[in-house]
């Protein structure tokens, strides 16, 4: 399958880190590769995160998990944000330690308008550390980095807790979630091939009913209907950041009739690929 993210960051074998203006890649989705996280310091731009539009300026804190789509719209002329990109391995190895509220609240919404000039403060520091360990760490910069970035994933939620968001889901870490995790991590990577439930319930070695259950509990939408949205992200992504034509498009993404993929996609969208494409371009 062609590549259709834009490889921004100058990724080494754990993590990336640094300041970007974003103005190179502005229309183009990036590779946010396990996860990238974004703390604006001056100027404005305006981005899009799973094709939703979101405003960000100096203290905007942004969170990109690996199957969210990114593309920087607009950047004003002072315009810098601050980015720690890290892999699928590292992420992977402290998802599960992190409590469900947090990956919520923050798939809910993504950007974090405004944080206190104290959270400002304590984040540049955050910055800091994981830009030295991610730059000058020796052996032991996975634990490092693993470290550095539950504490942050921790300080967060604790945040969650005091401000009361996301108050009565009870759904706590166990293995469940540990399996809708690897659901999630099982579909960014094999949709483009299989968007039946029942491959990715043997996959986990579960049944479709239980895995059904699994995911409705935990997100209120059924494993189809993941699949669908992420399908959809993808053909976005190809009208928007490529020329292939819908008959290409449909053969990248293995379905075997471009009519039907033309018919999925405005079943879910409420327009036609090219409809789409057109308007993109205006």
């Amino acid at each position: 399958m062609n590549s259709i993210k834009y490889n921004f960051w100058e990724f080494e074998k754990y993590g990336v880190s640094g300041d970007t203006d974003l103005r190179e890649c502005i229309g183009k989705s990036v590779d946010v590769n396990g996860c990238t996280i974004l703390l604006g310091t001056s100027g404005y731009a305006t981005v899009s995160i799973n094709f939703k539009r979101y405003k960000v300026s100096k203290g905007d804190f942004i969170f990109l998990p690996y199957d969210m789509s990114f593309i920087p719209i607009q950047v004003s002329a002072n315009f810098n944000i601050r980015y720690i990109s890290i892999s699928y391995d590292i992420l992977e190895n402290i998802a599960y330690n992190i409590a469900f509220d947090f990956w919520t609240v923050m798939y809910n919404s993504p950007v974090l308008n405004k944080v206190s000039s104290e959270q400002y403060e304590l984040l540049l520091e955050w910055y800091k550390q994981t830009d030295w360990i991610i730059k000058h760490g020796d052996d032991d910069i996975t634990e490092m980095l693993k470290n550095n970035l539950c504490n942050l994933f921790m300080a967060i939620n604790c945040e969650i807790k005091r401000l009361g968001i996301n108050e009565g889901n009870t759904y706590q870490k166990s293995k469940t979630w540990k399996l809708v995790e690897k659901f999630y991590m099982l579909l960014n990577r094999y949709h483009t091939k299989h968007r039946d439930v029942k491959f990715y319930a043997d996959k986990l070695n579960v049944t479709p009913d239980y895995l059904y259950k699994l995911i409705y509990r935990s997100d209120n939408v059924t494993p189809k209907e993941m699949i669908d949205r992420q399908t959809i992200i993808t053909i976005k992504t190809y009208l928007q950041n490529t020329d292939l034509s819908v008959k290409n498009i449909a053969s990248e993404l293995n379905f075997d009739d471009p009519s039907y993929m033309c018919r999925f996609f405005r079943r879910m969208t409420g327009v036609s690929p090219v409809k789409f494409r057109e308007k993109r371009n205006k």
